[in-house]
């Protein structure tokens, strides 16, 4: 799965040959695109996922692969059409050449469970599926299940918990004040996370993020806003205990406030739940009353509207004297520690300046070696600044000190972390050059332990994508369906490095 783990590591401890003193050497092996599939493959957001040297992972174009080890593909998925809404907004044109019918997009990461032969996934409609994962015949198929036009697997939001799969279930509708100008009733998205059992899709349980009857028509004080509150939708990967059988995740903002204004109760949270049967055990709030939703400023003159997400995973990890804990960055920039029995805070530390909406720390980072490994957008210069670096950091486990940090000025580094045999790996996006040179892309693999750059490098295009390691082979994804439409990637796919020879 992605970040290695149901405990949210991002650490695969098993890698052998990528290492310090041959990581230096690390060269792209083989690029499957357009030429390899047949047809367009477009942008890939999503996290690969690999087991016994096949690749599986979908595309914005909303098709799902599985690929061998050298770039063959063995099999391709068509998934379904999208709703009539939601394919009004999110099917794309690549500038440059016609493109053929394409399903529902796939932007998060697939899951592999270990007992039975499935590669499982979900699409941005909210369709769930089970593939076999020799043959890609479909084993069961769960469509629509949040029951929102504009609901899905945003994200990588898929955990496995044993015979339980568990789904964190987001949405495009903070979109929803633009599209209220076409009379869309802005917003009733509700954030969601639910279980199903691995083996035949069935649904265990649900847990819904705005409760079950406190979404209600807005007065007109509260216009554009007509329904609310809506959001604290669930866009990170949850983590699972396997010790304590309970589900950690993060939520999001509100996309429309409750009638006095203000937010629901699980919005910018750490929630955890019992994962037999989703009953609440606690919950933890970083940001209350946080509304926000595209076409708001951020924040406004008045200090509202922040976008202030836990799209982090909740890294799960002991701390000496205090045992189990939860840890995750916001898109405040801070870190924070909790008792992972109570919910109760051990320790916040701010480490970011938030410059936008894209916010400070990103989501899938990582912790090996005794350290935590953030990642994210820092702000450059005094409050109202909009200019920002990307930076990577290595901190404490308690989240209070930096060991090492690596920074690239104008670099949205939002893609996620992947540590393995002592080096850890990151997408750099968009990086300033020299005045006048266009930004450039680049994979950094970089010290674990020390933050030392061992390798760096330079790619075409630009990509959000999260880093893979297995066994000698580093995959990214290649391309970003937000550029593809200015014409800056016409075509997408996915990239293998590996060290020099075919090890």
């Amino acid at each position: 799965m992605a970040l290695h783990d149901a405990r949210g590591s991002g650490y695969n401890d098993g890698e052998k040959l990528l290492r310090p003193s041959t990581v230096g050497a690390l060269e792209v092996k083989w690029r499957f695109d357009a030429a390899d599939a047949g047809h367009e493959v477009g942008p890939i957001h999503a996290s690969p996922v690999v087991l016994d040297d096949r690749v599986y992972v979908g595309s914005n174009l909303g098709r799902f692969y599985a690929i061998d080890r050298d770039g063959d593909m063995s099999w391709t998925y068509l998934p379904l059409q999208p709703n009539p809404l939601l394919a009004s907004l999110v099917v794309p044109s690549p500038i440059g050449s016609p493109i053929e019918a394409v399903a529902t997009p796939i932007v998060g990461a697939a899951v592999l469970p270990s007992h039975k032969p499935y590669v499982i996934f979900g699409d941005m409609d909210g369709n769930l599926y089970a593939l076999h994962r020799q043959t890609g015949a479909p084993v069961w198929v769960k469509p629509n299940v949040d029951g929102h036009d504009l609901g899905g697997v945003i994200g990588n939001s898929m955990v496995l918990a044993g015979d339980t799969l568990i789904v964190g279930f987001s949405s495009i509708e903070n979109y929803g004040l633009i599209l209220a100008q076409q009379g869309y009733p802005c917003c009733t998205f509700r954030g969601m996370v639910a279980a199903f059992d691995v083996a035949t899709g069935a649904e265990k349980w649900r847990f819904r993020t705005i409760p079950d009857g406190e979404q209600q028509a807005l007065p007109a004080s509260l216009a554009p806003f007509t329904f609310g509150p809506s959001g604290a939708d669930v866009w990170g990967q949850p983590t699972y205990d396997e010790h304590t059988d309970t589900v950690y995740f993060g939520t999001g903002q509100n996309f429309s406030p409750r009638p006095d204004g203000g937010g629901g109760d699980y919005s910018d949270s750490i929630v955890a739940l019992d994962a037999h049967t989703g009953e609440l055990r606690w919950s933890y709030q970083a940001t209350a009353d946080d509304v926000w939703a595209e076409g708001l400023p951020n924040p406004d003159p008045e200090g509202r509207y922040h976008d202030l997400d836990f799209g982090d995973s909740p890294k799960l990890y002991k701390l000496p004297g205090l045992g189990r804990v939860v840890g995750a960055g916001d898109k405040a920039g801070a870190y924070h520690v909790l008792d992972a029995e109570t919910g109760e805070l051990v320790l916040r530390t701010q480490h970011l300046a938030t410059a936008s909406a894209l916010g400070g720390f990103q989501n899938l980072g990582a912790t090996a070696h005794g350290l935590v490994y953030q990642h994210g957008l820092d702000r450059i210069g005094p409050v109202g600044s909009t200019a920002f670096k990307g930076k990577v950091l290595a901190l404490t486990p308690d989240g209070s000190d930096v060991v090492w940090s690596v920074s690239r000025p104008g670099s949205e580094i939002v893609g996620g972390l992947a540590v393995a045999h002592d080096v850890l790996y990151f997408q750099s996006p968009r990086e300033e050059k020299a005045p006048g040179d266009p930004p450039a892309w680049a994979l950094y693999a970089v010290h674990a332990k020390t933050g030392a750059v061992l390798k760096r490098v330079e790619l075409p295009g630009r990509a959000v994508s999260s880093p893979v390691v297995s066994r000698g082979r580093v995959y990214i994804g290649d391309g970003n369906s937000a550029v593809a439409m200015l014409g800056v990637v016409e075509n997408g796919g996915l990239l293998c490095l590996g060290l020099p020879g075919n090890p």
